[in-house]
């Protein structure tokens, strides 16, 4: 039977566009873009014009799905349990997590932000975490004590009673693959992340990258991504081997990628890192923290840092450049077999299906 399914997101990137498009095949969509800026006063206006588009329409609506938690959910899924329409919260990774030393997660602080997000989870019929440890788990590479962060939702809110399915984004391998024709240089380490501020660029680890370049003279570091002070800040503070680019558009990046022979994604949280599985699509030797689903994505086909330590990273770095082609090529496979469009769009369409 054909549903109306309602995705409200805050965000208009490709992963989102690629599961309206999936559930539009078989369904009904109605995308609303929930937008505001970091305004208390913003944020009550945007909230407020929610209440009325749900006052409006919930009744005509089966399914209700957020993609990501925050101040945007709890509207949702509360008229969702009032009208008795099942409800989905698609967790990917900051609204799962609390780093204290960053100030970074939905769960850091105890305000009104995440009161809502708690209300929210606990109202929501089905999670669907893009990797198993957003729901439980521990983060010791992110805690300098070395003691490790509580991650996941249950972690936090242990009385929730909501069904979990883990189900990872998928990935296009007709798009992101190497065309083989590029030449790239075995000591190349490329790291992809939007970067603005200082919080960013340790939460993605480029300030290791940096320090393991300084260990590394004969290799070449790429930083994709910085802008504003930041992208100031790494051309004075680095040397020669290291080169900075400003954010590049998407079309661009399976060229990009495939010039590099390391792809590192160092950060201290994640959920299942899009740019990483990208880059393993184009044939790049994955190096990683040990961190929420970097792991996941990686599997056997790179190399883990289970420390942040810049001495540890230049090691790792050190062995993917003296891996073969054919490690490149065992990560394309396997993100090819286990992180597919086909394959989420099966599980998410099945779970509307049977709701």
């Amino acid at each position: 039977m054909k549903k109306t399914v309602l995705i409200i997101h805050t965000t208009r990137s490709t992963f989102v566009q690629k599961d309206i498009d999936a559930i539009s095949k078989k369904h009904n969509v109605i995308s609303y873009y929930f937008h505001a800026s970091k305004s208390i006063l913003d944020i009550s206006i945007k909230l407020m014009k929610l209440f009325f588009f749900l006052v409006l329409r919930i009744r005509k609506i089966d399914i209700v799905i957020s993609w990501f938690c925050d101040f945007h959910t709890l509207l949702p899924m509360l008229y969702a349990k009032m009208f008795n329409k099942k409800s989905f919260i698609i967790i990917g990774g900051f609204d799962a997590v609390s780093l204290p030393h960053l100030n970074y997660g939905l769960f850091v602080k105890k305000d009104m932000r995440n009161r809502m997000a708690r209300l929210a989870y606990l109202f929501a019929d089905i999670l669907l975490p893009v990797d198993a440890s957003l729901i439980k788990g521990l983060n010791v590479y992110g805690d300098p004590s070395g003691k490790g962060y509580p991650v996941g939702v249950r972690s936090f809110i242990p009385t929730m009673h909501a069904e979990v399915y883990v189900l990872p984004t998928g990935y296009d391998s007709n798009f992101w693959s190497n065309p083989h024709s590029i030449i790239h240089n075995k000591n190349s380490v490329l790291s992809v992340a939007f970067v603005s501020n200082e919080k960013v660029f340790r939460l993605k680890g480029f300030d290791l990258l940096l320090a393991a370049a300084k260990l590394l003279p004969d290799f070449e570091f790429t930083l994709v991504g910085l802008s504003g002070k930041m992208l100031e800040y790494v051309k004075n503070n680095s040397g020669k081997n290291v080169k900075v680019e400003p954010p590049i558009k998407n079309n661009e990046l399976p060229a990009f990628f495939s010039r590099h022979h390391i792809y590192a994604q160092l950060s201290e949280s994640e959920g299942l890192p899009n740019s990483l599985c990208e880059a393993m699509l184009c044939e790049c030797i994955p190096v990683g923290s040990d961190v929420n689903g970097i792991p996941t994505g990686i599997g056997d086909t790179g190399f883990i840092l289970k420390k942040r330590d810049a001495h540890m990273a230049a090691e790792l770095f050190q062995k993917a450049s003296e891996a073969g082609e054919d490690l490149g090529k065992k990560a394309r496979n396997r993100i090819i077999a286990k992180f597919s469009n086909e394959q989420r769009e099966y599980k998410l369409l099945r779970l509307i299906d049977n709701s």
